[in-house]
């Protein structure tokens, strides 16, 4: 057995490319609020926390027009737009491996919502069944990992 037998992975851009359902979100969030971004909505704005990007693309901070782009960011994201996610070539075949080996591989996501789990199914990674969701919130305290 390894000394250590947990992996610890970023979800979104490291197991899966979650870019195309990010940016259909984004698209749709301005679409539905009936805003227009001030930037371009493209792959250099994936990454940042979502408030940080919300008020990035429309140019401001207003806490009543971000609170609008947020919910129909999630509300595009977790009805449909999480379904643009896909798993990144061999990422499957590596977990079922280091499974194989002795490790638990988990996957760190940026939200804590049920959405944010979703595109893990849809990657077809839940059907490997090494995976395990932490949540970003989620503390590691002394005595949870073996030493």
């Amino acid at each position: 057995m390894p000394r250590y037998c947990q992996v610890l992975f970023d979800l979104d851009g490291t197991l899966i490319d979650s870019a195309p359902a990010i940016l259909a979100s984004y698209r749709e969030a301005f679409a539905a609020t009936a805003r227009a971004p001030v930037i371009t909505i493209d792959d250099a704005i994936v990454g940042p926390p979502l408030l940080e990007t919300l008020q990035m693309l429309a140019g401001t901070e207003e806490p009543a027009v971000i609170d609008a782009l947020a919910a129909a960011f999630k509300a595009s994201y977790d009805s449909e737009g999480y379904k643009q996610t896909a798993a990144y070539a061999g990422v499957g075949t590596m977990l079922e491996a280091l499974k194989s080996a002795g490790f638990t591989p988990f996957a760190r996501a940026k939200a804590d919502r049920i959405g944010s789990r979703r595109p893990v199914y849809v990657a077809g990674l839940d059907r490997r069944e090494p995976l395990m969701a932490a949540r970003e919130s989620m503390s590691v305290r002394k005595g949870m990992l073996p030493p």
